[in-house]
């Protein structure tokens, strides 16, 4: 079967909501239609085609400001996997996401820690699957620790997410797909990262 996927990374400063929608009308007939011109018809096509790679182009745009990941002690990064519900079509599990995830961070020389296992980590690297029927979503995200002032003497403070990618598609029922694709959102992870921490240092 085959497998589709459409890319999406931002940072902090960027929109989320930047989207791109397409797609054909039907054509309703009636005695006294013009007839359809061919060449017309394959002109349209044709737009709709340069807009749609043009719309998938825009969503994989990653910027290269990368304050967003810098932090102090980098190589050791805590890290949470969500999202993969129990008995999915294509047979994949919690256990398979988190190795993949941590052979990625150990072959990049960082050290990757349960966020459970400290209290208010000032980092946290998030990975969440999800997968409906035929389609799965993979996101992985930045957290860090922020406190902000709200107004007066009130403040608030969290984990607030700072950096983003993911991709959407179909699995094919194939668990090594997804787990490729999770490697691809990992690497993409870790280039920014480590260019974010290790950089003129």
């Amino acid at each position: 079967m085959a497998v589709l996927t459409f890319h999406r990374t931002y940072d902090g400063t960027r929109s989320l909501k930047r989207k791109a929608r397409t797609g054909l009308s039907g054509i309703v007939g009636s005695d006294n239609m013009k007839p359809i011109n061919p060449r017309g018809i394959r002109l349209t096509l044709l737009l709709i085609n340069i807009f749609i790679v043009s719309a998938i182009q825009l969503n994989s745009q990653t910027s290269s400001d990368s304050n967003e990941l810098a932090i102090a002690e980098y190589k050791t990064l805590p890290i949470l996997i969500e999202g993969i519900n129990d008995n999915n079509a294509a047979h994949l599990t919690k256990e398979s996401v988190q190795t993949r995830v941590e052979l990625r961070l150990r072959s990049a020389g960082l050290k990757p820690v349960a966020a459970s296992s400290t209290p208010i980590p000032a980092r946290t690297l998030y990975v969440n699957v999800n997968i409906v029927g035929a389609g799965f979503d993979v996101d992985v995200k930045f957290y860090r620790y922020a406190f902000w002032i709200v107004a007066g003497d009130k403040s608030g403070s969290g984990m607030v997410s700072t950096w983003d990618t993911g991709t959407t598609g179909t699995h094919g029922n194939n668990e090594t797909f997804i787990l490729g694709v999770v490697e691809r959102q990992m690497d993409i992870f870790l280039n920014a990262y480590l260019k974010a921490n290790q950089d003129d240092k």
